[in-house]
């Protein structure tokens, strides 16, 4: 039977629109192929991103939050260094006292991975510490070595190193019995006995390649890291490399952070920093754990039994118990204070006001070697972390974060509320610190006392009647303390020293200028007005060069003393004696260079202080040079009797 053709041919089209031919398949085939790899490639492409980007995300998140924790624990630590020899163990949990790694180069050029600590005072068993020094080791490796030049007895530290890509933060506080040897393995504080060390560890980051630490200089050069004495900033680098998706996604950071070489609190003519004082005739100066005086002595001062000497001598251990070095110096008029590597307060010289704080006054003529200061109003378990001497007071700093003042107090300048004298420590009273503020820096006048706290802010108590307390007003007395007003300083500038003189006050800021107020006839607050301020007004620049900072700061009886950044020192204010060191006895109502005189070429200084009438640097090698009024011997060349004009050396230190 023949098909209709019609019909056929339909079923023909169906047949043929039921598939492709091999010719069709092979053309198109290629295409769709082609289409859906890059579909597939662009998704891969489009993860791969994404993960490359949530991983950058993440390792800077870790490396950033690390750099943040390392660079607060250096701003509180009171020194930091690098291990030079020795290892690092596996971190808690997983301790097995083998070596994660052997640090083998630490100098300035480091480029290896580094292990950093950083060091807090020994007496409050505490990582967070207000002072702020940097510790100058002999032998790292050995922290109760007597080879070590350290500034505690029971150290802290905090640890801070790489152990199979990951850094770690390790805190290790000793608490009884003898220190660890090498308190960075934690091997040896498993092994040294039962309540040695306590040791926690926190891990910071991840997939950490470098870990690098510099010390800088002044000039910005590098310095040994095993050995930083003329270092003043600390550089931190972390990177850190993770591959995802077939790409390496690397992030690195770093921060730089200012190291005050010679503590970071002055105290007028009292001290600058925690390492050198003088008196209105008389100096002193900290060296190797002991304390060395030269000048007048009439009020025990010195601490020595001899009469006046023109040269350095060791002062007398009085009181002091075998083993315990002094870490922290005061003097001002004729007392002096330290404190002990045991964190008690030991005062000397003349004590008619109950300024040595022993329970004992009525004793014009002094005491000729260091009397321990009464526990009075301090809590059990609080002690020492800075010290500071007035005209005829004392006041320091407890581990917990409050301040205690003794002696004289007819112009409230004990800040406790009343006009008693006292013979031990009594509480300084809240005032208007705010709820939660402690202090962590404190500096007494000559009838008044200035504190800053812990918001940056500094607080001031006692008799303000030529403005040193900086409260915008001139009332006789303040009994507690009040707030310095802005003044001057720019919005979100905090204050990070502070330091009073007879009657005035001067801080560093966190912009690294210095702000004074009070008492400016005589050109000492170095804004070139020469007259009083009742609030805080910037230093003028003077001769300080462009780009120096002011590190540390010493208001005296009518002059002042600052250090530079590039560890040279520049004065202002009265000038008959030729106390500023320029070569000249001409008033100066800015700040002036010191002259090089007799100090080395390139030496660097670490620290100043401002007496009566003369003024003493001490340098980063331990070498002390003075200027001005030599009345008594105070300059420490051998010599009394008239005026130093260029700085000296002085005599017989060690």
């Amino acid at each position: 039977m023949e098909l209709p053709k019609s019909w056929s041919m339909q079923s023909m089209q169906i047949k043929r629109a039921a598939g492709f031919t091999l010719i069709e398949v092979l053309v198109v085939a290629p295409i769709i192929i082609l289409f859906i790899g890059t579909f597939i490639g662009l998704i891969l492409s489009l993860t791969g991103d994404s993960l490359q980007s949530r991983t950058n995300n993440e390792i800077s998140y870790q490396v950033q939050a690390a750099l943040d924790a390392i660079e607060a624990e250096n701003g509180r630590a009171s020194g930091g260094y690098l291990a030079t020899t020795g290892a690092v163990t596996s971190p808690q949990g997983s301790d097995n006292g083998t070596a994660a790694f052997t640090v083998t180069n630490n100098d300035a050029s480091n480029t290896d991975t580094d292990v950093l600590i950083l060091q807090s005072p020994a007496t409050t068993l505490d990582p967070v510490s207000p002072d702020r020094q940097l510790i100058r080791y002999n032998t790292p490796n050995a922290c109760n070595s007597t080879n070590v030049n350290q500034n505690d007895y029971y150290p802290v530290k905090t640890v801070y190193f790489v152990s199979s890509g990951t850094l770690w933060q390790r805190t290790i506080l000793p608490n009884t019995g003898t220190p660890c040897s090498t308190p960075w393995q934690k091997s040896s504080c498993q092994t040294a006995g039962a309540g040695v060390c306590a040791v926690a560890d926190t891990r910071l980051a991840d997939n950490v390649t470098s870990f690098s630490v510099k010390y800088l200089s002044a000039s910005g050069t590098a310095v040994s890291s095993a050995n930083p004495t003329t270092a003043t900033t600390i550089n931190v680098t972390i990177k850190a490399d993770k591959t995802v998706a077939g790409k390496v996604v690397s992030y690195q950071s770093s921060f730089s952070s200012t190291i005050p070489i010679s503590g970071n609190s002055g105290s007028g003519i009292g001290m600058s920093g925690n390492l050198i004082g003088l008196g209105i005739y008389s100096s002193c100066v900290k060296l190797n754990t002991n304390s060395y005086c030269w000048g007048d002595n009439s009020q025990g001062q010195l601490g020595l039994d001899s009469s006046s000497p023109g040269v350095a001598a060791a002062t007398n251990r009085g009181s002091v118990p075998n083993g315990v070095t002094f870490t922290y110096l005061s003097s001002r008029e004729y007392s002096s204070c330290a404190i002990g590597s045991d964190g008690k307060a030991y005062c000397w010289g003349q004590d008619n006001y109950g300024q040595l704080g022993n329970a004992v006054s009525g004793n014009p003529n002094g005491d000729m070697g260091p009397v321990a200061v009464a526990q009075g109003a301090v809590p059990a378990g609080v002690t020492f972390t800075q010290i500071t001497m007035g005209g005829y007071h004392a006041c320091a700093i407890g581990s917990n974060g409050k301040a205690y003042c003794w002696g004289y107090n007819s112009a409230n300048n004990l800040g406790d509320g009343t006009f008693t004298q006292r013979n031990t420590p009594v509480a300084v009273s809240q005032g208007a610190v705010p709820a939660g503020v402690t202090f962590t820096k404190i500096a007494a006048g000559w009838y008044h006392t200035c504190a800053i706290g812990s918001d940056g802010k500094a607080y001031c108590w006692g008799d303000d009647s030529n403005g040193a307390l900086g409260n915008t007003t001139t009332t006789s007395y303040t009994s507690t303390p009040v707030a310095v007003s802005q003044g001057a300083v720019p919005a979100g500038v905090t204050f990070t020293q502070i330091a009073a003189g007879i009657s005035n006050t001067c801080a560093i800021g966190s912009d690294g200028k210095a702000y004074c107020w009070g008492d400016g006839h005589n050109g000492e607050l170095g804004d070139n007005s020469g007259s009083s301020q009742f609030t805080a007004v910037a230093v003028s620049q003077g001769a300080v060069p462009a780009g120096v900072s002011l590190v540390s700061i010493a208001p005296g009886y009518q002059h002042t003393c600052a250090i530079g950044s590039n560890g040279k020192a520049y004065c202002w204010g009265y000038n008959s004696s030729y106390n500023l060191g320029d070569g000249t006895n001409i008033q100066r109502n800015t700040p002036v260079a010191v002259i090089q005189g007799g100090m080395p070429s390139g030496v660097t200084l670490a620290g100043i202080a401002t007496g009566g009438y003369h003024t003493c640097a001490l340098s980063t090698n331990n070498k002390v040079y003075c200027w001005g009024d030599n009345s008594y011997g105070q300059i420490g060349n051998g010599t009394s009797g008239g005026s130093v004009v260029n700085p000296t050396t002085v005599l017989n230190l060690p």
